[in-house]
């Protein structure tokens, strides 16, 4: 059997990681901000980690805090935009790891800075910090909270959605009841 076709007004599953309809503007530029930020610190971590390579002769001991450095970018880099996806989806979970992600990167810059150690990721970081703070702002809450309002909604129309049962299994009389002692093998 094969699946249905989308509906004409329906994206596709990959084109829907671009749709913005009915997304506030700050979550919209949250959004942008982390995936166009986030791409361009993969590449720019990349790229250093290769020069850095490159040259380790010339860094000397460095080298090695320059490529944990690059690797550590890349990596956060990366997570800022599969995070700046789900959250752009109202994922709760994406904006407060969003949040913490920003939060360990300022401490980060300022142990760089403070350890005298050259690196140039603090325009990545600062990105971050900037995505983070869009999806804290009152529309952004309005939005993220107008969810759990009809998750909440929808718990109590339809319980089996709290055990994210997308059917229901068998029909009602099939289904044991009683207490829980009289459930299960005798």
């Amino acid at each position: 059997m094969s699946e249905p076709l989308p509906s004409a007004h329906e994206p596709p599953d990959i084109m829907r990681i671009f749709s913005l309809d009915g997304v506030p503007a700050e979550v919209q530029s949250s959004y942008w901000i982390s995936v166009v930020g986030g791409f361009i610190g993969v590449i720019i971590g990349i790229v250093t980690g290769i020069t850095s390579f490159a040259f380790l002769h010339l860094l000397g001991p460095m080298w090695l805090i320059r490529m944990v450095l690059d690797v550590v970018a890349v990596a956060f880099a990366s997570a800022q935009i599969l995070l700046g996806v789900a959250a752009k989806q109202r994922k709760e979970w994406a904006r407060l790891q969003l949040t913490a992600l920003a939060a360990i990167e300022v401490a980060l810059v300022v142990g760089i800075v403070l350890g005298g150690v050259p690196a140039g990721y603090w325009y990545g970081f600062g990105l971050t910090v900037v995505a983070a703070a869009l999806l804290w702002l009152p529309s952004s809450n309005r939005w993220f909270g107008r969810r759990s309002a009809e998750a909440e909604a929808a718990l109590l129309t339809d319980p089996a959605r709290e055990i994210g049962w997308d059917q229901r299994i068998g029909d009602a009389e099939a289904l044991p009841t009683g207490p829980p002692s009289t459930i299960g093998p005798s």
